[in-house]
């Protein structure tokens, strides 16, 4: 196998992955939050309206088939973080919200819940609730803490109403209250 093969099979994977994903949110399989979700969870459920028009029965892997050739038109890429996923669309060259300045392509090391809680290319799904009811939890402890400063107790309750609202935009209730 050559590196191009590789590469080639890695990015077949990426696009059957990323058109499960869409494919199971525009069916209501999983909750998709972000704009990027609604966003590309439209675009599937206006593919799937499509093809039902031209289709009696739409099997889910004709669906996945054109997800797939829209993901491969569109040089769509999901990067996934802890707390969601960037999906970002390689001829889209603005936006995101963890680049400062003329950059052209996401800095994930700047990346944060709240630079990607506005960003145009946030994609969340329920499969990241551990993590943010992780994160929610550390800092409810931290606002509860007897021995933490009014600065920490202060930044951390910020932290908790982001990471709330982070949740509630995948479409799940499930919170930690606090």
């Amino acid at each position: 196998i050559t590196n191009s093969n590789i590469g080639q099979i890695i990015s077949m994977a990426n696009s059957e992955h990323v058109a499960k994903i869409l494919t199971s949110a525009a069916n209501g399989e999983i909750d998709v939050g972000g704009k990027a979700g609604e966003n590309l969870k439209e675009v599937t459920k206006n593919i799937r309206d499509e093809l039902i028009q031209k289709i009696n029965v739409v099997p889910e892997a004709k669906l996945v088939s054109r997800m797939e050739r829209y993901i491969k038109q569109s040089d769509l890429s999901l990067h996934a973080l802890p707390w969601g996923y960037c999906a970002k669309e390689k001829t889209n060259k603005s936006g995101f919200g963890c680049v400062n300045n003329a950059e052209i392509e996401p800095n994930f090391s700047a990346a944060s819940i709240s630079t990607c809680k506005d960003c145009s290319f946030s994609l969340r799904t329920e499969v990241f609730i551990p993590f943010l009811q992780g994160s929610l939890k550390k800092h409810v402890d931290i606002v509860n803490s007897s021995s933490a400063s009014e600065i920490m107790k202060s930044a951390s309750k910020y932290f908790c109403l982001e990471i709330e609202e982070y949740i509630s935009s995948i479409g799940l209730k499930q919170r930690i209250s606090n």
